[in-house]
């Protein structure tokens, strides 16, 4: 037999696993005036009466999904092992995300009741007959049915389901089952947009998952990398350079345990010791791949046209107008062999690149006599674009674009 190719060594971390988005850790720290409210609109299911409809929203990995799992965890644990509470309570986790209609919801949702050999087809349903189905399987099972719909703003502005399942014992469709419904959404501004009648009822209570700071962030992070790495493997200026890093872009847990995962990974290739610098590679190296994700979903034209503002931004160090991008874009595109948008079309996909947050768009105005026209500068580095784009869609600067 050959020599194996994996190394014997002592690793880094003791069990990578705790870091990962899907872990439950025993405690959750840095949300105890949000657990307090939740717990108190969903107290009344504990004894038999009617919960609060709740609203929760906030920004991805700021610990919504966490706290509703574990307070519905709880809640039921509770209600079964207390001889003295005469009543049930069966608690429903429905991850919206991939619904983009209330029938999808509806279905999601059927089918988390339902085992996985029942599991309700994804078309050739009228919406009636699945909201009977769906009052038949809830009245089954009978009690306080909490359901928490994840990811609820995927649906848009279909809220339809939102309004049966708040009315449905109201409605008379339910006789057994008493309904507690939670939305959980990533986006505010969708409260904001749901029909008064929606809101009305949904919205009972709300509760605001603020983003993280920088010391809660390293409290999360002193927490899990207790279990998660070797004591002698970082220290605790890693993890609060981690916790800065976090804090200062998106205030997410996910997103500084990913960062603390990748520092890790990177220690392990090292010396295995986790170290401040090892964290800015970290961070490097997941922004890279975050930008490389991005420009692959764009359309070769979009490519052609950021390929075009990084190298004009770099060389000029400033921010160009429309027609100046517009030329070298021109030249990009004639280099690789295809036929250039008309400058209209063009426009749009700048406009596009600075929705998408690949460069920033300002509008400047020299009089009456030079007009109004807009300035674009690209936000991501050269580099790293030209060498994704020639390695992935074999599209290459001009080696003469000067101006």
């Amino acid at each position: 037999m050959s020599e194996s190719p994996f190394e014997e060594f002592e690793s880094v971390f003791r069990n990578r696993d705790v870091l990962k988005e899907d872990y439950e850790p025993d405690e959750i720290l840095e949300r105890d005036d949000e657990i307090q409210a939740y717990a108190s609109a969903l107290n009344p299911a504990r004894h038999g009466a009617h919960p609060d409809n709740v609203f929760i929203y906030g920004k991805t990995g700021v610990g919504k999904t966490a706290v509703t799992k574990y307070l519905l965890e709880v809640l039921e644990t509770e209600v079964d092992e207390d001889p003295t509470v005469d009543s049930e309570i069966t608690t429903l986790l429905v991850n919206c995300q991939y619904s983009s209609t209330s029938y999808q919801a509806l279905i999601a949702l059927l089918n988390a009741i339902r085992g996985p050999h029942d599991q309700v087809s994804a078309t050739g349903h009228a919406p009636q007959d699945l909201y009977n189905m769906l009052w038949r399987e809830l009245d089954d099972i009978g009690g306080t049915i909490l359901i928490a719909l994840d990811e609820i703003d995927s649906i848009g502005s279909d809220d339809g389901l939102l309004y049966q399942l708040p009315r449905a014992r109201a409605n008379g469709h339910l006789e057994n089952a008493r309904l507690g419904i939670i939305g959980i959404s990533n986006d505010y501004q969708f409260r904001q947009n749901l029909s008064p009648k929606v809101k009305d009822t949904l919205c009972e209570r709300e509760i605001n998952f603020s983003q993280y700071d920088a010391e809660q962030l390293y409290a999360i992070l002193e927490q899990r990398a207790t279990k998660a790495l070797r004591p002698d493997t970082y220290d605790a200026a890693a993890l609060r350079k981690t916790a800065a890093i976090a804090a200062r872009d998106r205030g997410s847990a996910r997103q500084a345990l990913e960062l603390l995962m990748v520092a890790g990974d990177l220690a392990e290739e090292r010396d295995g010791v986790l170290t401040e610098s090892l964290v800015d590679e970290a961070e490097d190296e997941l922004e890279r791949g975050r930008i490389e994700d991005r420009i692959r979903d764009q359309t070769v034209h979009a490519q052609y046209s950021l390929l075009a503002l990084v190298h004009l931004t770099e060389r000029t160090e400033s921010a160009s107008r429309t027609k100046d991008v517009y030329q070298q874009y021109e030249r990009v595109v004639t280099y690789n062999g295809s036929d250039p948008l008309s400058l209209d079309r063009f426009r749009d996909q700048l406009d596009e690149l600075a929705m998408l947050g690949f460069a920033s768009k300002t509008q400047a105005n020299e009089g009456r006599q030079g007009g109004r026209y807009n300035e674009y500068r690209a936000t991501v580095a050269a580099d790293p674009v030209v060498d994704i784009l020639a390695s992935d869609a074999d599209i290459e600067l001009p080696s003469n674009t000067y101006f």
